[in-house]
């Protein structure tokens, strides 16, 4: 399938503007200066995604948050398990013990994070397209992966629509990846309505 230059640039911009707020948040949260990569925007059916996600292969934390209304997909914030415990043991204010163990306050603080990064990016597509978005409470799986494909999703879905921007925390051991899953149905309908306010 051919996806036009105009819709990978429409997206990235998007994107990068929502990272950039969430970053902004989470910033504040770790007093710490993050830094992020420019967003990578890939189209994907079902099987070529899980194949792409294969050679990414860790153990990871990752809180998911279902997105309904103008957009069907998903955000997720994905760390591997270590950089993960190191960032909520920042935002505790606990010792790091190099151990990547989650009790019920870990977890709740990484979810907590996950829910205001995942939102900070939605918020923005909702504000730029008048698309209203809507969001399940964050869910915290911990897998073999960066991205539950499985989890909740619509393998009937023809075409996916992939992006996600690595980011690091300058001073502190922690990287992560913001990703979203948006139906292509839905990028569709984005180009359109940007299309005709420009």
């Amino acid at each position: 399938m051919e996806i036009s230059t105009a819709i990978q640039d429409i997206l990235t911009e998007i994107v990068n503007i929502g990272v950039g707020r969430a970053s902004d948040s989470l910033s504040q949260l770790l007093v710490q200066t993050i830094d992020l990569t420019v967003p990578e925007v890939h189209f994907f059916n079902h099987e070529e995604m899980v194949a792409y996600l294969a050679e990414r292969k860790n153990k990871y934390v990752n809180v998911v948050q279902k997105l309904h209304g103008g957009i069907e997909g998903k955000g997720i914030l994905s760390f591997p398990l270590v950089n993960g415990k190191t960032l909520v043991d920042t935002l505790l204010d606990i010792q790091t013990s190099g151990e990547a163990e989650f009790g019920v306050v870990e977890t709740e603080a990484i979810q907590e994070v996950g829910n205001i990064v995942i939102n900070a990016v939605g918020s923005v597509i909702s504000d730029m397209t008048g698309l209203h978005v809507e969001y399940e409470v964050p869910k915290i799986l911990f897998l073999d992966y960066s991205v539950p494909v499985h989890e909740g999703g619509n393998i009937n879905e023809a075409i996916y629509c992939f992006t996600t921007t690595l980011f690091t925390v300058q001073g502190l051991d922690i990287e992560g990846n913001i990703n979203f899953i948006i139906a292509y149905r839905n990028v569709e309908d984005i180009e359109q309505i940007l299309m005709q306010e420009s």
